[in-house]
């Protein structure tokens, strides 16, 4: 009987401190989404501005090339 007591006992522990643990779980998940989505977008808008930087030098260059096959 003592053995079962200390089970159920053992229980009702790992059962309170799973739910006191787990109390503030969906509005710490929310938090690093957004800190995740915030992260994204920054790293992406890097991107983009190396493209365009990239897009907008080879476009000088071929006007460069342009104007000195002219000349």
């Amino acid at each position: 009987m003592k053995i079962i007591n200390g089970f159920i006992v053992g229980l009702l522990l790992v059962a309170g401190y799973t739910q006191v643990h787990a109390e503030d779980g969906h509005d710490r998940s929310m938090k690093r989404h957004e800190q995740f989505r915030a992260k994204q977008k920054i790293i992406h808008a890097n991107e983009v501005e190396k493209k365009e930087l990239k897009s907008e030098a080879v476009s000088h260059d071929k006007a460069n090339c342009k104007r000195s096959s002219a000349s």
